[in-house]
């Protein structure tokens, strides 16, 4: 068996062994392409074992219907002047304006096309943090074209574990899904872990950094990792996608768009009623500290000769990097 591509030599592929699960249902592994000096790998995601008791993460995916979840976050807007707490336990949020975390957009708007072109039925957002303010973010994917918004009202100081905990919870009790979508990460943390918990939490695969997906019985997700390289995964449903710049455009929300969101009743949810506590919290953040102020910049006079003289004892003496 070979696996081709348009301008590259034929490639071997090996079909990955079969691994002994709780998993009732027969499954088929995909195979698993090794690319050695390429640009490209291709490699296989299955579900990972699942003990008895835990949730197989097969039962919520339903072929006759196909619902996606997507999971946003409110994060302060990037042009923000951040202020710290007296305590520096956190920041001052009063004056804030906040936005729904950019990389969630594209996770949104890949939602909405994909039920637009019939490959989803429905398209439920859900967010966690103070409900009183997360609603409008919440509105603006309603006013995107999601059709159902799920609030679970908490607090700012909660961890990336109470978080995917939370949404595991909610994702669960609304019934079958195809496919959960995600930022990368968000933007005022940068933690990046949120997805992965979330897809731990339900026992389903999972694929981050993607900048493109096809979608069929499987899913086929082109992800980005160092070096410039890219990695295509393969993944069989239900699973998770962290959606990267680059695998769409999100749009505008609409004025009808705006105004159908305004009317559109938001689900409410509470952590004591998803059997999440204090307890679940793993990290707590202390000392919150702004980045130094950057030094003025030092102007150097003369000619050619002059000016390159200081600079080396500039980057010497006082940068120290010679």
């Amino acid at each position: 068996m070979s696996f081709r591509s348009a301008h590259r030599a034929p490639l071997r592929v090996s079909t990955l062994p079969r691994v002994n699960s709780h998993i009732s249902e027969p499954y088929q592994y995909a195979p698993a392409v090794s690319l050695s000096n390429s640009s490209w790998r291709f490699v296989a995601v299955q579900p990972k074992v699942i003990g008895p008791g835990m949730a197989s993460g097969r039962k919520f995916w339903h072929k006759g219907s196909m619902k996606i979840s997507v999971c946003i976050k409110q994060v302060p807007d990037t042009e923000t002047k951040i202020k710290l707490k007296a305590d520096a336990s956190g920041i001052e949020t009063a004056g804030i304006k906040w936005v729904m975390n950019p990389y969630d957009e594209y996770a949104v708007e890949e939602a909405v096309k994909s039920r637009e072109t019939g490959k989803a039925t429905s398209v439920t957002v859900y967010s966690v943090g103070p409900k009183a303010r997360v609603v409008e973010t919440l509105r603006t994917a309603l006013a995107m074209g999601a059709d159902e918004a799920v609030v679970i009202d908490a607090g700012d100081d909660i961890d990336s574990s109470m978080t995917a905990k939370a949404l595991a919870a909610a994702i669960k009790a609304d019934g079958e899904i195809g496919m959960i979508m995600t930022g990368k990460l968000a933007i005022d943390d940068n933690l990046a872990s949120v997805s992965q918990m979330l897809a731990e939490n339900l026992g389903i695969p999972h694929a981050t950094v993607i900048s493109k997906l096809e979608q069929g019985e499987s899913l086929i997700a082109e992800r980005e990792v160092e070096g410039g390289t890219k990695e295509i995964v393969q993944l069989t449903r239900p699973a998770l996608i962290a959606a990267n710049k680059g695998l769409n455009m999100p749009r505008y929300p609409s004025l009808p768009g705006i105004m159908k969101a305004k009317k559109k009743v938001i689900k409410e949810l509470t952590l004591d009623g998803l059997g999440v506590s204090a307890a679940d919290q793993r990290t707590k953040h202390l000392n919150f500290q702004l980045p130094p102020d950057k030094p003025p910049v030092k102007m150097i006079d003369g000619d050619a000769a002059t000016q390159s003289k200081s600079l080396a004892t500039l980057l010497r003496q006082e940068a120290k990097v010679l």
